[in-house]
Parts: structure tokens; C-alpha cells; sequence
């Protein structure tokens, strides 16, 4: 499978990691170095670094994201509307999935 990314903005991303988990990733600086003393240290730069946060569905993803840019104070840059906006598909796919279910009962 491949891996789904959407980029939220400069600071987060989720990643569909499998079929049933997206998730979340940080840019910022790298703070530990290799610890098998094998390769170059990479303290310093700065990567997407994986947090340990895995959501079932992109909505969830998004929802948590937007917590941490509000929790870290930076702009909001259209979060908000993004998951109200996948909220609202959520729903009217809800709706049209029970309409064709009564539907096919009949």
C-alpha cells in the first residue's frame, strides 16, 4: 500500500501509515542523536518527526493537529474549516449510506 500524506501546513502532516491508522507527524528539531554510534548525528537539523498519536480516520487526525497548532500558539492557517468541512462530508455520507441500506431491505 502506499502511504497517503496530506500536509496540513509547514508544521504538521499525517501519514496513512496502514489500513486502519493515519498518523501524526511534527516538523521541528531533531533533539537525540543516533544512539548505535553508527551513522552521523542529526541533532540539530530539522525533519518530520513522527509523534506517537494514531487516529482510525483523517478527521480525527486533522482535529489533533489543530489542537497542537492552537496548543503551540501558531496561525491557524484554514484547520479549522478543514475539519468542519470533512465533519460535514462525514455526515452526508452517513445519511446516503442509511438511505441505501433502508433501500436495500425493502
Amino acid at each position: 500500500m502506499d502511504k497517503q500524506e496530506v500536509t496540513i501546513n509547514e508544521r504538521f502532516k499525517v501519514v496513512h501509515v496502514d489500513s486502519m491508522n493515519w498518523q501524526l507527524f511534527e516538523r521541528r528539531e531533531i533533539k537525540r542523536g543516533d544512539r548505535s554510534g553508527k551513522g552521523k548525528s542529526r541533532v540539530g537539523e530539522i525533519d518530520w518527526i513522527a509523534l506517537p498519536a494514531f487516529f482510525g480516520t483523517l478527521r480525527a487526525a486533522l482535529a489533533k493537529a489543530k489542537e497542537l497548532n492552537r496548543d503551540r500558539n501558531l496561525p491557524d492557517c484554514g484547520m479549522a474549516e478543514a475539519v468542519d468541512s470533512i465533519g460535514k462530508l462525514d455526515a452526508a455520507f452517513m445519511k446516503q449510506l442509511d438511505r441505501a441500506l433502508k433501500e436495500a431491505a425493502r
